[in-house]
């Protein structure tokens, strides 16, 4: 078996175990409608190692705001030919995420571990377990830890306060989507200061930044300032 057949194996197994669940599978992340405007998702980031022999998952679980959503693709999408597979609504990142593991009461990473076949964990001096028992776990806590957090943001100013916490997120998804969702708020003051954060920390990168680092910190800034820019022109005109 080679290291792309125990990832498709996988997948067609999840896939199937998800689909009971109800969720369904559309670009590269498994959905479920949570209420109008609101989606769950959960995407299964994966790594191999030794080869065909295992494949480790980590569960990450994601909430997206479609209001939120369509404002950032509005405001900030690059035009350029090679980001329209990216467009919304074809593609719908999640507005706030976290690997699983930190959603449990562990609160730390984990991956779950699928062994090939008992050759495979024996090889490596690990008890061999069943594809349905790690399923089993893997999904349960996603049901008892997943789901819950999920449900916990489909409210919008809930989603806003805990994205300016910080504590969990994609760290280059916050700057877009906390002042995308003061302003959808109506708070322009906290859309403002989200705005202003970014372009301070952006601009100390850039001036930090020397060599070949230097052109792309500059990129970095150029492109956060243009969507600040149109996000500020809409709040002028709001």
């Amino acid at each position: 078996m080679s290291e792309g057949s125990i990832v498709k194996r996988f997948f067609a197994a999840a896939q199937g175990h998800l689909n009971q669940m109800g969720l369904r599978k559309r670009a590269g992340l498994f959905r479920w409608v949570v209420q109008e405007n609101v989606l769950g998702s959960l995407g299964l980031n994966y790594a191999t190692y030794g080869g065909s022999h295992m494949v480790d998952i980590n569960p990450v679980v994601g909430v997206a705001q479609l209001g939120v959503e369509r404002l950032v693709a509005e405001l900030g999408l690059p035009k350029s030919p090679k980001y329209r597979k990216y467009e919304f609504p074809k593609y719908v990142p999640a507005t706030y995420c976290a690997p699983l593991g930190y959603l449990t009461p562990e609160n730390t990473y984990r991956q779950w571990r699928f062994w090939a076949d008992k050759a495979s964990a024996k090889a490596f001096h690990e008890e061999w377990v069943d594809w349905d028992d790690v399923f089993r776990d893997m999904l349960g806590a996603f049901q008892r830890y997943g789901i819950p957090f999920v449900e916990e943001y489909t409210s919008l100013p809930a989603l806003c306060r805990e994205m300016a916490t910080g504590r969990l997120g994609h760290p280059g998804v916050k700057p877009y989507r906390l002042p995308v969702a003061c302003f959808l708020l109506g708070d322009a003051a906290g859309a403002r200061a989200a705005l202003d954060d970014e372009l301070a920390r952006r601009r100390d990168h850039a001036d930090k930044a020397t060599g070949e680092s230097l052109q792309h910190a500059q990129q970095y800034l150029a492109d956060y300032r243009e969507f600040a820019d149109r996000l500020l022109a809409r709040l002028g005109s709001g």
